[in-house]
């Protein structure tokens, strides 16, 4: 039992740790939860905020918190199991989400998105002079001033797709028009502001280029996997509903392997991994036993589980005091 608080750096039984600091976060989750129900609050903000009452900002005051209860070095395991349920809270996502519903709202959903980039993306672009003048007098030199200008811009425009899906997933609003209006404006914003940042990395590289890669790779993947792959998965599911008119496990472990395949070329590619999870599941059947079989087991354990680790590791790592610089002064 000792063995659980010793120093971390030994790597004395570092699972026992884990699991006590899950369970931790799930209890804190459940009472942020509850409380922020009270007043109307979604549970993705108790999610957040139990992560910041973990971390530095509150009990990381501790010493013997900080050191052996909930180390910095033990953060980056519930940043992988919580991308894990990130990916698949996404994918369940895509699979609420009507096809048919999602074409009809394009006319709007489009310029919707436009203007609602447009503006944070200008400011973000207005600020970058600022904030550049101001590094390079602090001694520090972004090493492209247009690099440093996409950035910022790109920062700016960033919708938190993953917050933004799970309020409406709790308000159960993600059905009707103005949740697929919402979500589908949201994916296209994150998904121009991933490539711009692309671009960003490809100039702080030297490589303009590589950006537009960047964007053709990603038109072409959308492209091939509304197209083709949908294509083939309508007609294997289509062949085993009408041979057995069950769900066949293969099938559901292709299902899974496409996932994990589409979550890795989208994250290999520069745009977020959980883009790849939430197209798979917007491609993917929603008659027969697909959705009925597969979204109720999946919900329970994401929705419960793993997504709140990944909100509280998002709040682990931020530090209010760090707020307190001299450029607030």
């Amino acid at each position: 039992m000792v063995e659980i608080f010793a120093d971390p750096s030994l790597d004395i039984n570092y699972w026992a740790r884990f699991l006590m600091q899950v369970f931790i976060i799930l209890v804190l989750v459940r009472l942020m939860g509850w409380l922020l129900a009270l007043i109307k609050q979604p549970s993705v903000i108790g999610e957040i905020i139990a992560g910041i009452i973990v971390g530095p900002s509150v009990m990381g005051n501790i010493e013997f918190w900080s050191k052996r209860v909930f180390p910095p070095s033990s953060w980056n395991y519930f940043t992988l199991v919580g991308n894990i349920g990130l990916i698949l809270f996404m994918f369940n996502l895509g699979l609420e989400l009507e096809q048919k519903q999602l074409k009809r709202q394009w006319k709007y959903s489009f310029p919707v998105s436009i203007a609602t980039i447009i503006i944070p993306y200008g400011a973000g672009a207005a600020l970058s002079v600022y904030l550049y003048d101001i590094n390079a007098r602090d001694g520090f030199k972004p090493p492209d001033r247009t690099a440093f200008f996409l950035f910022a811009a790109s920062s700016m425009s960033f919708t938190a797709f993953p917050v933004l899906a799970a309020i409406l997933t709790s308000t159960k609003l993600l059905s009707a028009p103005i949740g697929t209006l919402t979500i589908s404006c949201a994916a296209m914003n994150d998904i121009m502001g991933w490539c711009s940042l692309a671009i960003a990395g490809a100039f702080a590289k030297g490589s303009g280029i590589i950006g537009l890669w960047v964007i053709l790779i990603s038109i072409g993947y959308v492209l091939f996997m509304f197209t083709i792959v949908r294509w083939l998965i309508k007609r294997v599911h289509k062949y085993l509903m009408e041979k057995n008119n069950e769900m066949n496990r293969t099938f559901l472990i292709g299902i899974f392997l496409l996932l994990i395949a589409s979550a890795f070329f989208c994250d290999i590619l520069g745009i977020h991994s959980f883009f790849g999870a939430f197209v798979v599941g917007v491609i993917c059947p929603k008659s027969g036993q697909f959705n009925v079989e597969l979204f109720p087991k999946l919900e329970l354990v994401t929705v419960e589980l793993l997504l709140p680790l990944f909100f509280a590791a998002s709040g682990m790592r931020t530090s209010l005091g760090s707020l307190n610089n001299k450029y607030y002064e």
